[in-house]
């Protein structure tokens, strides 16, 4: 028996040492994996703001580094690039050198999605439009101390993060815009023929409304799909302004600000645009479009949306807002004018509260066009800051959105360039379709049954439809025009309107 323990007394070495490797391999885990990770959330936080400089230097009016040449938008870049590495720098000590950032490969698949390199990095990389940027750090070889018990002398790591302009807000803006004696009324005519002759108020005087359109460039949004076109294909971006909105963000002039015009800038956001040019054309095949048959992005913006649509042709297309309740406008041998349209009115959004602060906004009481205008004056007039007027799902409404106050009135008939004081919002109302030179056959004012009911004795053609369509498939557009005060703090707190800087947000 003494010789069979005596011979098993090897044996509890050998267990002794595989414990002791065992328990190195599971320190390895703890502590290597451990400084591996952490060492990477550095780098993750490095790489985010990164990005975060990357997209803010690549949009700014900063000088330009030395070392940045080329056309404006390889200069951008390269702003954002070497901006990016100073950040990164100071917040991971100095870790990367300049040739390492020189050597680095982004191997991920990022061609559709960021095609502008820098001149700096091929690992610090751009939107065709620099609106979003994607950074990715060199890797770092990180060593370890129980692991090379296991033979892994390092732990690879790399991070990447992407981050873009907060473009959601932009959406609402159409390529309309209202003067000063037009913006202080309650309604407004956001388009008109530049050679209306319709005795029609807002639409029969040179200050109820533009009289033309805003000829807002396309920067390129990822976001709806829109490419930094600028000022090229008029009619399409025309088009597709009213379906989708203008597709970047503009900002409001104030005393002492540089001037910078929207067609000047395009398509770098090198500062907000807070100048824009309008267009004295009537531009029949754009504007019928934007409203009605859509653009090859979206679907008409007054066009009926949604699960309430009978029209299956364009469901590939993007529909940003839908309808709530729609309405047949084409009279019988009336042409090709649109058959279905949104019909929702205004009054359908106002907050059942608001009664008690305006008596004239009492929910059922409303049915016309004048009468929601009675509505909207009271409620200027006995303003109550604790309540809004409408409710959030005004929103989503194609018929809501918003247009900018120029510092003048356009002149009718010439093109010019008008600085933006303020950002409205609207509530699109009434159309005029199938005119002649003191006729239409379609007048149009959603929830209302008939044609809108006159308001002065000197309307002769409103709600007398022609017997036969005239050859001017869209005459005019009206609107409401709201206030931020009447809006719940779901849309109001993010404006377009709001004065200052983009706002950037990390992507991934």
């Amino acid at each position: 028996m003494t010789s069979q323990i005596r011979s098993e007394r090897g044996a509890t070495a050998l267990l002794v040492a595989m414990s002791l490797f065992l328990l190195m391999g599971m320190a390895a885990l703890a502590v290597d994996l451990g400084s591996a990770f952490d060492d990477r959330r550095q780098q993750q936080s490095a790489a985010d703001v990164g990005s975060l400089a990357a997209v803010q230097y690549a949009n700014t009016n900063h000088s330009m580094p030395p070392a940045c040449t080329g056309t404006p938008k390889v200069q951008a870049a390269c702003r954002g690039a070497v901006e990016a590495i100073a950040v990164i720098s100071g917040t991971l000590n100095n870790r990367f050198t300049a040739a390492q950032w020189g050597a680095c490969v982004d191997t991920g698949d990022i061609s559709a999605g960021y095609p502008t390199g820098s001149t700096v990095s091929d690992c610090i990389s751009f939107t065709t439009n620099l609106q979003k940027a994607r950074v990715v750090l060199p890797t770092t070889q990180v060593s370890t101390t129980f692991g090379r018990v296991l033979g892994i002398n390092t732990i690879g790591i790399s991070s990447f993060s992407e981050a873009g302009a907060d473009l959601n807000s932009t959406s609402d803006v159409i390529p309309f815009a209202l003067g000063p004696l037009g913006g202080g009324a309650s309604q407004s005519c956001i388009f008109s023929n530049p050679n209306n002759g319709l005795d029609t108020a807002p639409c029969n005087g040179p200050t109820g409304g533009n009289f033309g359109f805003l000829d807002i460039a396309h920067y390129g949004n990822p976001e709806l799909g829109t490419t930094d076109t600028c000022m090229a294909d008029t009619q399409g971006r025309l088009a597709r302004n009213i379906t989708l909105g203008a597709d970047h963000e503009l900002t409001t002039y104030s005393p002492g600000d540089t001037i910078r015009n929207d067609a000047t800038y395009c398509p770098i956001f090198t500062a907000l645009p807070n100048e824009v040019t309008t267009n004295p054309g009537g531009s029949a095949t754009g504007l019928e479009n934007g409203f009605f048959y859509g653009s090859n992005l979206s679907e008409g913006r007054l066009l009926c949306k949604g699960s309430l649509s009978t029209d299956t042709t364009e469901e590939n297309l993007r529909i940003l807002k839908e309808s709530s309740s729609c309405v047949s406008v084409k009279p019988s041998g009336a042409g090709s004018y649109p058959e279905f349209l949104d019909n929702t009115p205004l009054w359908e959004f106002i907050d059942p509260g608001a009664a008690s602060v305006a008596p004239l906004c009492a929910i059922g009481g409303l049915d016309t066009r004048q009468e929601m205008e009675a509505c909207l004056i009271q409620w200027k007039t006995v303003f109550n800051p604790t309540i809004a007027l409408f409710t959030p799902d005004l929103m989503e409404s194609p018929r809501f959105a918003a247009v900018p106050l120029l510092d003048n009135d356009p002149n009718l008939g010439s093109s010019g360039n008008y600085l933006i004081m303020d950002v409205l919002p609207v509530y699109i109302e009434t159309i005029y379709l199938g005119c002649n030179s003191t006729a239409c056959a379609i007048i149009h004012s959603p929830g209302e049954t008939g044609p809108p009911t006159c308001t002065t004795l000197t309307e002769n053609t409103c709600g007398v439809p022609a017997a036969i369509p005239g050859n001017q498939s869209l005459r005019a557009v009206t609107s409401f025009i709201l206030e931020l005060d009447m809006l719940p703090d779901e849309i109001s707190d993010h404006w377009p309107s709001s004065p200052g800087t983009l706002k950037f947000n990390l992507v991934r």
